[in-house]
């Protein structure tokens, strides 16, 4: 298969990555994105299906793929949250917030997606978008890490379940990317750390070898190559998109 003709559903996709992986399939040729948000939002071209939708309710998410006119043959999971935490101090409806977004709707979405794709005897491509956090680990953030590796492993399995009925299934996991979401950690880390927003994003970037954040696009950029005819053979891996931080 190839992105070029196919339909297409992103998660988390008002603004920030998810925004940006919108653009960048349907310039890689999409024919049709169903764009997930719990948040309304507006786009310009007519091939985009604003869907507004909880992704942790599993009714919703299994209506989506069953409902849809065409089989959704390309899926990136690119909804998230992110916490700033006080150490291991994370109540349990926190913790099970973090896994129900960032590591329970991607499940869901995937078996709900491959169901129908194996079904109906179609090949497809799954991207779910990680974290560096997910393999290195940070303090203050031990739920949003354990998700993201959470969903490295569910990648890899799932690949290899889905691998011979023609489906892909790999993870991108960005670093510090400059996203509204990334603003908001900025924020929250200026509270603890008492510097200027200029000098916590100097803190962020003095350790990436490129020396500055990366870009949503460059992020969106990534996820279509895996969508991509070229990307067939790959599958059951994790792309690392943080200008140089983790080199593993």
């Amino acid at each position: 298969m190839t992105i070029n003709g196919s339909v297409a559903l992103v998660t988390g996709a008002a603004r920030g990555m998810g925004r940006a992986t919108v653009d960048a399939l349907l310039t890689a040729g999409a024919s049709k994105v169903f764009a997930v948000d719990r948040a309304e939002a507006e786009y310009a071209d007519e091939r985009v299906i604003p869907l507004v939708i909880d992704v942790s309710d599993e009714t919703a998410l299994k209506d989506v793929f069953a409902r849809a006119p065409e089989a959704i043959q390309v899926v990136v999971n690119c909804a998230g949250i992110y916490r700033f935490r006080d150490g291991l101090d994370i109540s349990l409806d926190a913790w099970n917030e973090s896994m129900r977004i960032n590591l329970v709707a991607p499940f869901l979405i995937m078996k709900y997606a491959s169901a129908r794709l194996v079904d109906e005897r179609l090949d497809g491509a799954f991207v779910n978008v990680a974290s560096i956090a997910g393999k290195r680990g940070f303090s203050n953030q031990a739920d949003y890490c354990a998700a993201k590796a959470g969903l490295i492993g569910l990648t890899r399995a799932a690949a290899l379940d889905l691998a011979p009925h023609g489906i892909t299934v790999n993870a991108v996991a960005p670093g510090t990317v400059d996203t509204p979401m990334m603003s908001s950690v900025v924020s929250d880390l200026m509270r603890t750390t008492g510097l200027s927003e200029a000098g916590q994003r100097g803190q962020l970037t003095k350790d990436i070898p490129i020396g500055r954040m990366q870009t949503a696009a460059e992020v969106a950029a990534a996820i279509a190559f895996l969508t991509s005819a070229p990307a067939r053979a790959i599958t059951g891996e994790t792309l690392v998109v943080d200008g140089g931080l983790t080199r593993d």
